[in-house]
C-alpha cells in the first residue's frame, strides 16, 4: 500500500525544503518507502514551489502542484491535494 502525504503551503520557502526531506529520510528509515510527499503550493509568492521542484528532480516521490487560482486556504490545498 501506498503512502501518500499532503503537504499545504503558501510562502513556506524558509521550512518547506527541510520539512520534506527530513520526512522522506524519516518514513525511509522506518521502512516506508512506498510514498508520496505531495506539497500544494497556495499561491506562494517565494521560492517555494521551485525548492520542492528541485527536491523531485532528486526523489520523484516528492511532488508539487502549484494551485494556479492560489489563496484559496487550507482546505482547499488539501483537496487539491487529494484530488491528484
Amino acid at each position: 500500500m501506498k503512502l501518500s502525504i499532503v503537504i499545504p503551503a503558501r510562502n513556506e520557502a524558509d521550512n518547506v525544503e527541510r520539512t520534506v526531506v527530513l520526512l522522506r529520510d524519516y518514513l525511509d528509515k522506518v521502512g516506508i518507502s512506498d510514498l508520496e510527499i505531495l506539497v500544494v503550493d497556495d499561491g506562494s509568492t517565494d521560492d517555494t514551489y521551485a525548492l520542492v521542484d528541485a527536491e523531485h528532480q532528486k526523489d520523484a516521490r516528492i511532488r508539487v502542484i502549484r494551485n494556479q487560482t492560489g489563496r484559496n486556504g487550507f482546505g482547499r490545498a488539501v483537496g487539491v491535494g487529494l484530488e491528484n
